[in-house]
């Protein structure tokens, strides 16, 4: 650990009174009421109201930003992040014009993804073929290569270059045509996957639209999808569900997820089957798929004109093998089903619940919203037959009526009539968005988002008295929660733990900052190497491994945050992150942050462009050590500091000779002061 890493650490047990053998509680949230002194009931005065709104209703302050409150008024600055579409947010739209595959549509999603399925089967082909050939350097190089890109991991440049050397000197002219049409797939696909992150991060850093990112940010947690399990489906789900219904109506968000192919993979609906299916129609028997030796390939091939997904879909498998491995569509399925009678392999389909649960429990009701294992159940078979169009990964919701329940359903109390089809969903999803269960649910959610980790009983009873009034209108509730006392009361003031993202995008937004995307895009393939190491030509950022494996890279924003505990798209659970900002504390992350800041201000992430940072040379020049020290803090928190962080802070630079030496101050120290405020407890607090 270096001095200054020891410095910044030393500072903030002592700012917080406590000691290094108590690091998990150094960021612990504000005492219990009971313990406060009366004078912190005093309002808060007009700079903390703005300081306060901008750590809340978006992502900090960047220079520059409290007097620009200031000048238009505190009550104008609010109305406007409430009405995004009266923002100007050109310069960001025009930084983001570039990543074209964001505007993929579900079936283009689809198409890409079978690309990626085709190219794998060709190396495997490859890598048997070059074992027969004994060309036994080039097919474990092929291993090597595969392995990595099942386990999310990335080999050092020269392993991937000897790989690529062996397979382009054992690969005959045509199969290094087709390794490269493989990794051109890959990267097409990992590239989308980089884009999502670089969009969420050029926008929570850049955007004018502050309020509209966080809802963006809070939607997306709420409705949570892992992309390591749906991959680039989730690029749909978060441009076309999320984004477009952040500031709606609650109710049309909720009818968009639940229309989303990413939502229908994630939480396995697009396996489930409803009971009384016809098993002629359908191709499906109820309880497990029919093993695929029940059938001729004319047979499916009859079933897939009639419009049947599951035939489809065994379709696209028979082409995509039999183009892979240059053989006929009877040879290719027969070796399916024989892969399948083989291992086992017969995909369990039948009544899934996953969706229905989640939906109540996480969704909309909560866990203590009034509904039962029947109710589960009975939704779960309304829902029978939403799934998806195109393929495993398909982005395209599709809803099959041959796989849907058409009996009578009781859901909370009320009945379903029979025949119903769609309609039957639909009608669960009405339900759920107006029950009363599910106004005190989300507003509670977003009370504890805004305001307290605690969220006040009457701010909650507030939010659902609007949300019955508008019908769950979402500016509307925020309206209620912003204009509100409790938001404004000393209590909440500073009160919550920035997460690890709102951590390192207010950095990067104190200090003036601004992403560069260019810097984490797809690498090219190496000269003279066209299909680079044929496995996988790792991209900087790739969200499609599990475990944020594919966001480690300390250099990049997104590896910063994933180190700290929150990849972007890579929560594992349908939960999505805790809202409870006191679960972000622990002493590994505060090192984690500490180091971050040290990263960040010496310019060593190189995602970001410091060129025009309010860190110089020159604005501290030739003043006091303590001068220096207000001006930085005022620069990066718009505000003064606390002063036991102040006089913490100013005890460990004069301790340390090398702050004070000279009359300037060089810009190495300028940087320092900076570290140790961006690691301080005033700024990890919002």
């Amino acid at each position: 650990m270096s001095k200054l890493q020891l410095t910044l650490l030393l500072t903030i047990p002592a700012v917080l009174g406590v000691t290094t053998s108590t690091l998990p509680a150094l960021a612990a949230p504000p005492a219990p009421k009971s313990t406060k002194s009366k004078a912190d009931n005093r309002p808060l005065t007009e700079d903390e109201k703005i300081i306060h709104v901008l750590n809340r209703l978006g992502f900090g302050q960047r220079p520059g930003d409290v007097e620009r409150v200031k000048k238009m008024g505190l009550k104008n600055y609010i109305e406007l992040q409430l009405h995004p579409e009266k923002i100007d947010d050109a310069a960001v739209e025009a930084k983001v014009a570039s990543f074209d595959l964001l505007k993929a549509t579900g079936m283009e999603v689809a198409e890409m993804e079978r690309e990626v399925q085709m190219g794998n089967q060709r190396l495997t082909r490859l890598q048997s073929e070059m074992a027969k050939r004994g060309a036994l350097d080039g097919s474990n190089a092929i291993q090597g290569a595969i392995t990595n890109a099942q386990t999310g991991g990335t080999p050092q440049p020269a392993q991937q270059a000897q790989r690529a050397a062996a397979i382009y000197r054992n690969a005959t002219p045509e199969e290094r045509k087709e390794l490269e049409e493989s990794r051109m797939a890959r990267a097409k696909v990992n590239q989308a996957g980089a884009q999502l992150v670089l969009n969420k991060l050029v926008r929570a850093v850049e955007s004018d639209r502050q309020l509209y990112e966080e809802m963006v940010d809070f939607w997306s947690n709420h409705f949570n999808i892992d992309a390591t399990k749906v991959r680039a489906a989730k690029v749909v789900d978060e441009q076309q569900v999320i984004r477009p219904h952040a500031m709606g109506k609650f109710r049309d968000l909720l009818y968009a997820s639940a229309n989303s192919g990413a939502m229908m993979i994630y939480l396995d609906n697009s396996l489930s089957v409803g009971a009384q299916t016809n098993p002629q129609r359908a191709g499906l028997r109820p309880g497990a798929a029919r093993p695929l030796t029940q059938f001729t390939l004319a047979q499916l091939r009859a079933a897939a004109e009639r419009g049947q997904p599951f035939p489809k879909q065994v379709l696209d498998r028979v082409e995509a093998r039999a183009k892979a491995e240059n053989i006929t569509a009877e040879e290719a399925f027969k070796k399916i089903q024989t892969a399948q009678a083989g291992g086992g392999q017969a995909q369990k389909l039948g009544l899934n619940e996953n969706y229905a649960r989640e939906l109540m429990e996480l969704h909309t009701l909560g866990v203590d919203g009034g509904y039962t294992q029947k109710d589960v159940t009975e939704v779960a078979r309304c829902l029978t037959g939403w799934g998806v169009k195109g393929g495993r990964y398909s982005g395209e919701f599709e809803f099959h009526p041959f796989l849907h329940d058409k009996g009578e359903k009781t859901v909370l109390g009320k009945t379903i009539p029979a025949g119903g089809g769609v309609e039957d969903g639909k009608m669960v999803l009405d339900m759920l968005a107006s029950h009363p269960s599910t106004m005190r649910f989300i507003s509670t959610k977003l009370c504890r988002r805004f305001v307290s980790d605690e969220p006040p009983a009457s701010l909650v009873d507030k939010c659902v008295a609007t949300w019955k009034r508008t019908d769950g209108d979402i500016p509307s509730i925020m309206a209620t929660i912003i204009n509100s006392p409790e938001f404004f009361s000393r209590a909440a003031y500073k009160a919550k733990i920035k997460s690890p993202f709102e951590f390192v995008v207010s950095a990067v937004r104190a200090t003036g900052a601004t992403v560069n995307p260019v810097s984490a895009t797809q690498q090219p393939a190496p000269a003279g190497q066209p299909f680079a190491a044929a496995g996988r030509q790792a991209p900087v950022i790739n969200v499609f491994y599990g475990a944020g494996n594919g966001q480690s890279n300390p250099r990049l924003l997104s590896g910063q945050i994933a180190i700290l505990g929150e990849p972007l798209f890579n929560y594992g659970f349908p939960t999505g992150y805790p809202e409870d900002s006191s679960k972000w504390v622990s002493a590994g992350a505060l090192i984690g942050r500490i180091n971050f800041a040290l990263s960040l201000v010496d310019g060593r992430i190189v995602d970001v462009d410091t060129s025009k940072t309010v860190m110089d040379e020159t604005m501290l020049d030739g003043k006091p050590l303590a001068t220096q020290v207000d001006t930085v803090a005022k620069t990066l928190l718009g505000t003064d500091l606390t002063p036991a962080t102040r006089a913490t802070l100013l005890k460990q630079l004069e301790a340390d000779k090398d702050a004070t030496k000279g009359t300037g101050v060089a810009v190495a120290e300028t940087r320092k002061i900076a570290s140790l405020l961006l690691g301080s407890p005033d700024f990890q607090r919002r």
